[in-house]
């Protein structure tokens, strides 16, 4: 994350959860950032696939997320849209806005489930981070 956003001077990362070996869910980041940054609005990304059919409730953050109905509802959301994945603007959340890079390609999951295989990721990150993927042998498989 520090290399993908190493140009980007108002990004910081927040170790907490690596440091802890914990894992705290968007209802409750959200509750520390809003402690943390009282003047600050805070937005919360995510691609397209966990977006899809949330006009019928049927969204993976709705369904799968921890109190997904409330940070549906309530939360800011920055929804960038995953080639494959398409939705239309009833899908998103009340607010919330919708982001096309354009020539993006792959997901998180699809760099994990390539490496996993032992399959090439260079079409899908920037060589600093394969370079740091190979270093570490992260994403491996056990």
């Amino acid at each position: 994350v520090q290399i993908a956003f190493k140009n980007l001077s108002k990004v910081k990362v927040d170790y907490d959860d690596l440091d802890q070996n914990i894992y705290t869910p968007t209802y409750f980041l959200q509750k520390k950032y809003e402690k943390l940054y009282p003047d600050t609005e805070i937005w919360h990304v995510a691609g397209s696939d966990l977006i899809k059919d949330g006009r019928k409730g049927y969204s993976e953050i709705q369904c799968i997320w921890t109190l997904g109905g409330a940070i549906w509802q309530s939360l800011n959301w920055v929804v960038i849209y995953r080639p494959g994945y398409e939705i239309a603007r009833e899908d998103l959340p009340p607010s919330s806005m919708l982001i096309k890079i354009p020539n993006i390609f792959g997901s998180g999951t699809m760099i994990r489930e390539c490496l996993a295989a032992g399959k090439c990721i260079s079409n899908l990150v920037i060589p600093e981070i394969a370079g740091y993927i190979k270093k570490y042998r992260l994403y491996k498989g056990r």
